[in-house]
């Protein structure tokens, strides 16, 4: 199970069940690029991309209320290393 602090994911500290695997959530924003060095253990994808969702999200009202648009994108590896996942989020503000 994964926790936000302070802007950041952290794993907590649970007993690892056979189904876990590691997901690691690269973030995009623009140019740049965080690559997720450590991973957070997740039952399943399914579950990663719920996680994901609520991050983009929460980084997209943060950002929307800094410059009032923007555009970030999670991309979720798997412990192998392939892309499994991209969660997208496009903010746009426009007067009319």
């Amino acid at each position: 199970m994964a926790v936000r602090f302070d802007g950041h994911w952290r794993r907590r500290s649970a007993r690892c069940f056979d189904t876990m695997a590691r997901y690691f959530f690269d973030f995009q924003q623009g140019e740049t690029l965080d690559r997720d060095q450590d991973g957070l253990e997740f039952d399943g994808l399914a579950v990663a991309e719920r996680e994901a969702s609520i991050a983009v999200g929460r980084m997209l009202s943060d950002e929307a209320a800094r410059s009032g648009s923007a555009q970030i994108v999670v991309l979720i590896r798997s412990e192998q290393g392939d892309l499994v996942a991209r969660v997208t989020a496009l903010l746009r503000r426009e007067r009319l």
